[in-house]
């Protein structure tokens, strides 16, 4: 079935004008939220907050209200909505603080620090991996990357969040809604090189693994173990991410090595026949 909706509201979503030519009602509707019209509130889900559009705000605190001091936290598009829009805009930091941000043809942008460079290209080595450098770009919130050649006698890299819980009551029900706010990862490479289980990997993969593992700390709060009180879950959820990453990258090594040794043979029957 076809469904044809047109939506008219005034610039900061309040609806004047709903038409569609179906039995069936969409409600996702400004900025391509889902519109909530119980109780005749008229509030969009906006993921991490409710947005009234009445008045109108946000419902709840910016988590990121810190970082503009000038406006008022409870803002939508810093108040100028005919210009700017509200997209979730999460990134990874560069040197100069800024997002960093891929190219046309795939680079990272000149912001982009060596370390950060490193650490992408190690991830991307698995299909793993490269979702979650997009996690990190896609993120609402900053995200360091830093390499260290420090040994860390305990572990090869780490993930320090700063995060939020909020809580919000809406028609009686209560939603508590964990957020990070912002995620530093650095990897050890002193503690790589002498840690037995990367021992089968080149050191740019055991990085990419790593990588995998901290970015799931930093970019899930549900693997954010005070969020969730408890380490132990929130470590198993980061480890079965490195897990598939590893087994990803152990079946392209296998057919990198199976490609080689038929190549190898083919050249072998070439000699051969040319004798």
């Amino acid at each position: 079935m076809m469904t044809f909706s047109q939506n008219t509201t005034i610039p900061y979503g309040l609806p004047i004008a709903d038409e569609h030519y179906s039995s069936a009602i969409t409600p996702y509707k400004y900025s391509g939220k889902e519109l909530d019209t119980h109780g005749g509130l008229f509030h969009y889900d906006f993921e991490a907050r409710w947005y009234d559009t009445l008045f109108p705000r946000f419902t709840t605190i910016d988590p990121l209200a810190e970082q503009d001091p000038a406006t008022s936290p409870y803002a939508y598009c810093g108040n100028n909505p005919l210009r700017f829009i509200d997209p979730d805009g999460r990134y990874i930091v560069g040197t100069d603080n800024r997002r960093i941000y891929k190219t046309a043809d795939g680079s990272l942008s000149k912001n982009a620090s060596k370390d950060v460079v490193r650490i992408v290209s190690a991830m991307s080595m698995t299909n793993t991996g490269k979702k979650q450098v997009q996690k990190m770009m896609n993120s609402r919130y900053p995200i360091t990357l830093e390499l260290s050649d420090q040994y860390n006698p305990k572990k090869c890299g780490e993930c320090s969040t700063k995060t939020q819980t909020v809580t919000t009551t809406l028609k009686g029900k209560t939603k508590v809604i964990n957020s990070i706010l912002k995620a530093s990862i650095t990897i050890f490479t002193g503690s790589i090189v002498k840690d037995t289980n990367f021992s089968m990997y080149t050191l740019d993969e055991a990085i990419g693994l790593i990588g995998v593992h901290e970015s799931e700390h930093g970019t899930n709060p549900n693997a954010v173990g005070h969020l969730i009180h408890s380490d132990k879950i929130a470590e198993e959820r980061a480890n079965a991410k490195m897990e598939k990453a590893k087994q990803e990258l152990l079946e392209k090594k296998k057919e990198n090595s199976e490609g080689k040794q038929e190549h190898d043979q083919q050249i072998e029957n070439e000699k051969n026949a040319s004798l």
